[in-house]
Formats: structure tokens, C-alpha cells, sequence
């Protein structure tokens, strides 16, 4: 499947494709799937998946999936996922999911999970569960933040 567009409900391409990233804004209903990366603005009724990088705005009404690298906004009514390193910020109604962070970080919703962490990234999470790598502190999680303030006064 090279290129399947049924406007504005769904869009999908494979990663057949001419550019190193597709870019704009991409808005349908139902879903957006990308099979390479993007750069731009994606927002999908349900279901939102770029399988390469992800570089601006996503947003889904279900979910939210970045198979590689996500510098952005990730925005979900249930779950966003990334599979690679994350600057940005996550926001969803259940669950936020980064394989490991990158410079800064924000997320916000009822569980949120950064598998490696990253010591020269900083972390913000906002939720009931909240995990950086091996610390899990339910309310407000940050870490990395103590390098921003010098260490006498």
C-alpha cells in the first residue's frame, strides 16, 4: 500500500516514501498513519501513528504512538506512546509512555512511565502513578531539575 487517502476520515502511507519526512497538517476523523516521519501537525478523531520521528503536534482522540523519536506535543484521550527518546511534553487521560527522555520532558495524566532515564534530561510528571526509570513518586515526580539552580547561595 503506497498511499491510501479517504478525505478527511482516514489517511495511511507506507514507508515508500520520496521525502525524508512528511510535513503540514494532516486532520481526519477516523486515523492518520504515517509509515516514515513527520513534521508538522496531525490530529485524528481516534487513532494517530507516525512509525518514524515525530517532530510537532499530535493528537488523537484514542490514541497517540511515535514508533521512534517524538520532539512535540503528544496529546490523547487514553494513551500516548513513544518508542524512542522525547522532548516535549505528553498529555493523556490514562497513560503516557516514553522509552527514555531527551533534554525536557512534561507529562500529565493518571500514569505516567519513562522506562531509561536519561541523567541530562529533566523530567516533570504530573499523575496518580508516575515513574522516571527506577524512581516512582505518586502526585508530582520531577527529576534533573537540581542542575538548574547552582549549588550555593
Amino acid at each position: 500500500m503506497e498511499k491510501f487517502v479517504l478525505p478527511p476520515i482516514i489517511y495511511c502511507t507506507d514507508k515508500e516514501a520520496n521525502e525524508e519526512f512528511y510535513s503540514g497538517l494532516y486532520a481526519n476523523i477516523l486515523a492518520t498513519t504515517l509509515g516514515d516521519n513527520f513534521n508538522g501537525v496531525m490530529i485524528s478523531g481516534l487513532v494517530s501513528f507516525v512509525k518514524g520521528e515525530l517532530k510537532g503536534l499530535q493528537a488523537a482522540g484514542i490514541f497517540s504512538c511515535a514508533g521512534d523519536d517524538a520532539k512535540g506535543i503528544q496529546i490523547s484521550g487514553l494513551v500516548s506512546f513513544v518508542d524512542g527518546q522525547t522532548s516535549g511534553m505528553q498529555m493523556s487521560g490514562l497513560c503516557n509512555y516514553v522509552k527514555r527522555n531527551e533534554n525536557i520532558l512534561v507529562q500529565v495524566g493518571l500514569v505516567n512511565i519513562v522506562k531509561d532515564y536519561n541523567s541530562e534530561g529533566k523530567v516533570l510528571q504530573i499523575g496518580a502513578y508516575n515513574s522516571i526509570g527506577d524512581q516512582k513518586i505518586p502526585g508530582l515526580n520531577f527529576r534533573g531539575f537540581g542542575k538548574c539552580f547552582p549549588e550555593t547561595l
